[in-house]
C-alpha cells in the first residue's frame, strides 16, 4: 500500500472582493468565523486529519497571514509560506506554491481557502489511490437555501419543499493531486482549464463525501453567519 498524503497546498491568495468592507481591511483567511479566523478552521482540520506539512500559497495582504500563522506550530504543523508577487490565478498558483511541498515529488492535497469543512480526508486519499486517476476532486451534493418548487403541466405549483440537498454534485474545493499534474499547470490561469483536460483523457476522478458531512464556502459576508458563535461545530442555517 501506498503511503498516505501528509502534505497540503491552501490557496488564500484572493482579493476576496464579495467580502468587502470586511476584505479592505484583512485578506479572507482572517476573517473571524464563529470565533475562529477561517485559516484556523483549515488548519485544525487538516492537522487532525494526518497533515503534517502545508504550502500557504498567498499574494494579497500575505505579511498579516504570514505573521499571523508563522511556522504553524500553535496547529501542530509545519507551515511554509508560497508569496506571489503578482496574482497568477489557481492554476499558477498551485505550480508556484508546489515547489514549497515538503516532497514535491509526491502526491498532495489543494483545498480552496474559502471553505470550511469537518470532511474525512482519509477516504478521499484512499480513493485517489484506487482510482489510479491523476486528480481527484472531492464532491459535495449541491444546496439551496430556498424552496424547491415542484410544478404540474398546467403551471401549476403543487407544493414547495425546503428540502436543501437536491440531486447534483459539485465541487467542493479539496483535490489530490499526483506531482506530475504540476507541470500541466500553467504559469497564469485557472486549475479549470487543467480539470477538462484531464478528464478528456479520463483522469480525473470524484470522489463523493457522505450527506452528513459539513462543508461551506464562505464567499460572502452573509455566508459567515452559518457560525452563530464558536462553541462548537458550525451548523447550516
Amino acid at each position: 500500500m501506498e503511503p498516505t498524503i501528509t502534505q497540503a497546498i491552501v490557496l488564500a491568495g484572493g482579493r476576496a472582493e464579495r467580502m468587502r468592507p470586511y476584505s479592505d481591511a484583512m485578506p479572507k483567511a482572517l476573517v473571524p468565523v464563529g470565533g475562529l479566523a477561517l485559516i484556523t478552521r483549515q488548519l485544525l482540520h487538516l492537522a487532525q486529519q494526518g497533515i503534517t506539512n502545508v504550502v500557504l500559497s498567498t499574494c494579497y495582504q500575505h505579511r498579516q497571514i504570514s505573521e499571523f500563522v508563522e511556522g504553524g506550530a500553535a496547529y501542530g504543523l509545519s507551515v511554509r509560506h508560497a508569496v506571489e508577487s503578482r496574482p497568477r490565478g489557481t492554476a499558477g498558483a498551485i505550480r508556484y506554491a508546489h515547489q514549497a511541498l515538503a516532497d514535491p515529488a509526491q502526491p498532495f492535497l489543494v483545498l480552496n481557502g474559502s471553505i470550511s469543512t469537518d470532511m474525512n480526508l482519509r477516504p478521499l486519499i484512499e480513493h485517489h489511490r484506487t482510482a489510479r486517476a491523476s486528480i481527484t476532486l472531492a464532491m459535495v451534493r449541491y444546496t439551496s437555501q430556498r424552496p424547491v418548487v415542484i410544478e404540474s403541466e398546467d403551471d401549476r405549483i403543487r407544493a414547495l419543499p425546503r428540502t436543501t440537498l437536491l440531486p447534483y454534485w459539485v465541487d467542493a474545493g479539496i483535490a489530490v493531486h499526483q506531482p506530475y499534474t504540476t507541470k500541466m499547470l500553467p504559469e497564469i490561469g485557472e486549475i479549470t482549464d487543467t480539470y477538462e483536460t484531464i478528464a478528456a483523457e479520463g483522469l480525473l476522478s470524484a470522489y463523493k463525501a457522505p450527506g452528513e458531512v459539513f462543508w461551506r464556502e464562505v464567499v460572502t459576508i452573509g455566508d459567515i453567519y452559518a457560525y452563530p458563535d464558536g462553541s462548537g461545530s458550525p451548523t447550516l442555517t
